[in-house]
């Protein structure tokens, strides 16, 4: 064989080797963030107003989907969780008040932890109704933070939400996509 023909011979194979390894590495990459987006993390569109201020119709949010693997959810925590409701499985963002075993008074306005006054700076307007409720096991008592016009754990038709309807925690929120906002969580144990 002549110089000519393997020089001929090496450019074509290095030409399919390039072209083989970038594929392998485009395939793997696509595999690594299906997998990332399926089990760690994945970004989440808020539909409606029920989080507003503290999240906007159509921000988005990050959600980690491996935060309560080992344990479950505190009070503050805001959280994504899929829930069927008037025959529609929906997904939904919406911040923990109560957990197994507390009990939450709704009354003149304010909200209670187990006879605690929550510090809520979040809230703009008073919790209106006059509720009592012990959270059984596996169990979580969610509202919104635009309280009066958020479907949630105040409407005994919407309910509690269980352990295994919580898809993650949110953990930061993207307004727009150039600013990325950290939550602190609990500001009722603060």
């Amino acid at each position: 064989m002549s110089d000519i023909q393997q020089d001929k011979k090496t450019k074509n194979s290095g030409w399919k080797k390039t072209v083989i390894d970038t594929l392998i590495t485009v395939v793997a990459a696509a595999a690594l963030a299906l997998c990332i987006n399926m089990f760690i993390f994945q970004l989440i569109e808020v539909n409606k107003t029920s989080m507003v201020p503290t999240l906007q119709d159509k921000e988005i949010v990050f959600l980690n989907k491996t935060a309560y693997w080992f344990g479950g959810p505190k009070s503050g925590d805001i959280i994504v969780f899929e829930k069927t409701f008037d025959g529609e499985k929906t997904n939904y963002v919406k911040r923990v008040i109560g957990i197994p075993g507390d009990e939450i008074k709704i009354q003149d306005g304010k909200v209670y932890r187990n006879g605690v006054l929550l510090r809520e700076p979040y809230l703009s307007i008073p919790t209106y109704g006059d509720i009592t409720a012990v959270i059984p096991d596996g169990e979580y008592f969610v509202m919104g933070d635009n309280r009066n016009l958020s479907l949630d754990s105040k409407s005994e038709k919407f309910g509690l939400v269980k352990r295994d309807e919580i898809l993650g925690k949110v953990i930061f929120k993207t307004r727009p996509l150039d600013t990325i906002d950290q939550y602190v969580h609990d500001y009722a144990d603060k």
